[in-house]
């Protein structure tokens, strides 16, 4: 609850956490003792000053986790690595043509492990691995059913996963980028994207939620009929509104490439370029005034044409949005989307971010992949350098005593150890290393080795206990 609030504000602090979760102090402290402990948190400078000491601005390690995703594509793939809020810190595209060949998914994957070692990431560092690929997938995600533009139905999420030691996930690239609008937009309830890349694709959002369908189709607005004696299309019919404004559509109309396409047109120089891209506005704004009429919605254009789209642009759309049409689709719930041909790799990544952050320490352990007994040995040490001096003294002589039957050697390992704990973060540090593969007692004896000097001078205040000692 509160990593998620701390999440959520971006910057806080510690008085703004207690007021807004109506939380007690301690157990505030206590919270962000234990999430600065584990590395989820930490201080980045202070608030300005209201009469007394500056509060400490609090903010997520944003890189304490990341997440792959890959977009697979006919001709070449796509990798990004995002942080914990879906900023995408790295983007690469790389030539390979798809084949259904285990030496092509080893490519892929060693791709993947490359960028990793070469970051040099520890394994768990990395939450998962997220494909996208053009092509529906099963309920399941494990694999793809239909796949025509690529050959693909029959892709297997376990053709990746069997070269990746991280949890792996399979989604239509469609779907992916339905996603990553709604990460971007979280204050939308329902939205239709249109994934203007290389091939048209779209996505349904409602209730917040992506729609699937019944056969995980849902939001294949690419195969809507707009002329039923137009260009054929790869699925077999004619007139499918991807012939006329998928990426593939306009450069095979403009005879180049859109990197060169755009240039020019934005000359205002060519009467052809332009009227070209008047007749690809054009179909694009009878198909979104025919999806307004089934979801009434705001409308979010997505993919690799999205970033060339101007606000001239998005005038001329809803001016022929609202020709003979029942309904107006105001200006305002046209958006653009910024992530470009990244966006299904982006979006896949996202997967495991959400996951990430919504769940629970339990949940957290697992990502670890820590054990039940290491996991518990793990927040019992964490515990015990937070609570009061008494049951701290109490609980770890009673452990010691028990190892060494001797009460006099417990309570001088222990005054040492009340005394560091307190005062130096290197033991916190070292209780928590030594707490993940070990049990607490060996955890505090082996702290114990390196504080020879201290526990002289504990033995030496102990003698002067003798009702202390053990006779």
């Amino acid at each position: 609850k509160v990593y998620q609030y701390i999440y959520r504000k971006k910057t806080t602090s510690k008085l703004q956490i207690v007021q807004e979760l109506q939380m007690g102090l301690s157990t505030v402290s206590q919270n962000l003792n234990l999430l600065e402990q584990e590395g989820l948190i930490e201080k980045n400078g202070f608030f300005e000053s209201t009469g007394g000491r500056k509060a400490n601005a609090l903010q997520i390690v944003s890189d304490f986790k990341i997440s792959i995703g890959i977009g697979i594509l006919k001709g070449m793939f796509h990798i990004t690595a995002v942080d914990l809020y879906g900023n995408a810190f790295y983007t690469d595209t790389i030539p390979l043509p798809y084949s259904n060949t285990p030496d092509y998914y080893k490519q892929v994957t060693d791709a993947v492990k490359e960028f990793i070692s070469s970051r040099q990431y520890d394994n768990d560092k990395v939450l998962g691995i997220s494909i996208a690929t053009q092509g529906i997938t099963s309920p399941d995600h494990t694999s793809v059913l239909y796949g025509d533009i690529m050959n693909n139905a029959g892709m297997k999420l376990d053709d990746f996963s069997r070269y990746l030691p991280y949890p792996c996930y399979l989604e239509h690239d469609s779907k992916s980028a339905a996603f990553l609008e709604l990460w971007n937009h979280p204050e939308l309830d329902s939205a239709v994207i249109i994934l203007l890349n290389r091939n048209l694709g779209g996505g349904i959002i409602t209730n917040h939620q992506i729609h699937q369908g019944i056969s995980m189709h849902s939001g294949t607005l690419e195969h809507i009929c707009i002329n039923p004696d137009g260009p054929l299309c790869y699925c077999g019919s004619r007139g499918c509104l991807e012939t006329y404004c998928s990426a593939n559509a306009l450069e095979q109309a403009a005879g180049m490439p859109s990197k060169e396409f755009f240039p020019l047109l934005r000359e205002k120089k060519s009467p052809q370029i332009i009227q070209i891209w008047k007749d690809y506005l054009n179909h694009l704004a009878f198909a979104m005034k025919n999806l307004n009429l089934v979801i009434d919605a705001p409308i979010i254009l997505s993919g690799y044409l999205a970033p060339y789209f101007t606000e001239e642009d998005i005038e001329y759309l809803t001016e022929h949005l609202h020709t003979a049409a029942p309904f107006i689709l105001d200006k305002t719930q046209i958006l653009v989307g910024t992530n470009g041909q990244y966006t299904p790799a982006i979006g896949a990544a996202l997967h495991y971010v959400e996951k990430f952050i919504h769940s629970n320490l339990l949940r957290y352990a697992a990502l670890h992949q820590l054990t039940a007994p290491q996991f518990i040995r793990r927040r019992l040490a964490l515990l015990l350098i937070q609570v009061s001096p008494l049951p701290l003294l109490l609980y770890a002589t009673c452990l010691l005593y028990v190892r060494n039957s001797s009460f006099h050697y417990s309570v001088s390992c222990l005054s040492a150890f009340f005394c560091i704990s307190y005062s130096s973060r290197f033991m916190r540090a070292a209780i928590i290393r030594a707490a993940n593969k070990q049990s607490i007692i060996t955890a505090i004896i082996r702290i114990k080795t390196i504080l020879s000097v201290i526990l002289s001078i504990s033995q030496k205040l102990i003698m002067e206990f003798p009702k202390c000692r053990l006779k």
